[in-house]
């Protein structure tokens, strides 16, 4: 898509529409504390909160698979993350979880299967959207663990990891908008250094 204003209006749409499905989730996550709780385990009803959140995501990668095959796979999952940040900005935080007196390995497999999950919504889109087209294939119908494993991605590996690094030097507080800032940096720092 090159018109300009198609593209940012199904960019704003596809924002919009993510936003409006993951705000009916949030009070299935509600804690006995009467706020919406950082993990599904912490939630009044965990099975149910599960099942509303993994529905709701369902959804959001379908409005991002339409995105991403109308525009690119990279606007498509910024509008998928633009849906899970509803999530992660209305529930609660690791302070929450402490003053429920919650147990380290659920939130634990909670994060493991919020990364597969991810994992999962990312390969969806990507296969339903097509390649980046600014990134081209290093070698026309080359074999697929040629394209990742390779000098270049060892590159970006080892400055996404410096990333992380700079976003756990910067982001040592509960406060949402400073995680966000510090991602922002890391991304660019990651960024930054991925080019050298």
């Amino acid at each position: 898509m090159q018109n300009p204003f198609a593209r940012y209006s199904v960019l704003f749409l596809g924002i919009a529409a993510c936003i409006l499905v993951m705000l009916p989730v949030l009070p299935f996550l509600a804690s006995a504390r009467g706020v919406a709780g950082p993990t599904c385990t912490d939630a009044v009803h965990p099975a149910t909160a599960a099942l509303a959140l993994g529905l709701g995501s369902a959804v959001c990668c379908a409005i991002a698979c339409v995105v991403g095959r109308l525009i690119n796979a990279a606007v498509g999952l910024f509008v998928l993350g633009c849906g899970l940040a509803v999530i992660s900005g209305q529930s609660g935080t690791i302070l929450d979880a402490a003053f429920d007196g919650d147990s380290l390995l659920p939130i634990a497999f909670e994060t493991v299967a919020w990364s597969a999950a991810v994992l999962l919504m990312s390969a969806i889109v990507f296969r339903v959207s097509g390649p980046l087209l600014d990134l081209p294939a290093r070698t026309k119908g080359g074999a697929f663990i040629h394209e990742v494993f390779n000098s270049d991605a060892v590159r970006a590996l080892a400055a996404g990891l410096l990333g992380v690094v700079a976003m756990f030097l910067l982001s040592r507080t509960e406060l949402k908008g400073q995680a966000i800032g510090a991602a922002v940096l890391g991304g660019v720092a990651t960024a930054f250094l991925g080019r050298r």
